[in-house]
């Protein structure tokens, strides 16, 4: 999406929505990286503590551990289902209480099996814990099917 310079015959309003929709097109896009899961439990219907181990970059061509991934011999992830963090006018329609409970049924299968699988991010998909950045905290899982297999993504801030 383009957008045109702001002139001042034009509203302020009008000008902050056209940014808006350009930087929300740019941190739209998602990865994602093959992981093994090591752990996984959940306290609730939507609240859960996942921990996975990266593969080695070796192990994954054309996968990106991503900022996420990189520096983590283990990630821990600890999620529910909430409204995503930011202003946002409404929530991607993928983002539901259902796709979120279908990645948690996947995810708990996964665990049993200590499977590995892909974990993915659209956006900023997690919230880094300043403390200790291979904890990290989710708003919302949603699956993806391809041709590959399945794909959880983590949404944690408003596209």
């Amino acid at each position: 999406m383009s957008a045109e310079p702001c002139r001042p015959h034009r509203s302020a309003v009008r000008c902050a929505l056209v940014a808006l929709c350009a930087t929300s097109v740019a941190l739209a896009a998602g990865s994602d990286a093959e992981v093994t899961v090591v752990k996984f439990a959940a306290t609730s219907d939507t609240d859960y503590t996942l921990v996975v181990e990266p593969l080695a970059p070796a192990a994954q061509p054309g996968n990106s551990a991503g900022p996420y991934l990189t520096h983590c011999q283990q990630l821990t992830v600890e999620g529910t289902f909430a409204k995503l963090a930011g202003f946002a006018l409404q929530q991607p329609s993928m983002v539901t209480a259902h796709a979120h409970a279908e990645a948690i049924a996947y995810l708990r299968t996964a665990a049993l099996a200590h499977a590995t699988i892909r974990l993915g991010w659209m956006g900023q998909g997690f919230l880094v814990d300043a403390a200790d950045p291979c904890l990290v905290r989710s708003r919302a899982l949603v699956l993806m099917r391809d041709e590959f297999g399945g794909a959880v993504y983590s949404f944690y801030r408003a596209l």
